[in-house]
């Protein structure tokens, strides 16, 4: 989470690499670093934003395919396809694995 009170700490050099196409800076960080460069009165043209905003869209979207990555990781590439060999779920095998680890310690 991101908060305006420690970028606005920050020096206006500062706050323009958050405007930069390669920083490694969350978008909701680079939307309020713009922010508070513009309560600074710093003008930007209509290029710079379009710009600026293609980095936030890029970002959330950047953002969106790991998550959507993770999830897929985790449904272990869950597909369609009728010919593929069914595997168990990442799921079942870990709750399986609880139990049995759990009820094979009273056998022993």
């Amino acid at each position: 989470m991101v908060k305006k009170n420690v970028l606005s700490k920050l020096s206006n050099k500062e706050l323009e690499n958050y405007l930069n196409p390669q920083n490694r800076f969350v978008p909701e960080a680079v939307q309020m670093a713009l922010e508070i460069l513009e309560e600074r009165g710093r003008i930007f043209n209509e290029s710079e934003k379009i710009n600026i905003q293609n980095i936030i869209q890029q970002k959330i979207e950047t953002e969106a395919a790991k998550k959507h990555e993770e999830t897929e990781d985790w449904k272990d590439h869950i597909t369609n396809d009728p010919s593929a060999v069914k595997l168990y779920s990442r799921t079942l095998i870990l709750v399986s694995s609880f139990f049995w680890e759990h009820f094979s310690e009273q056998f022993y």
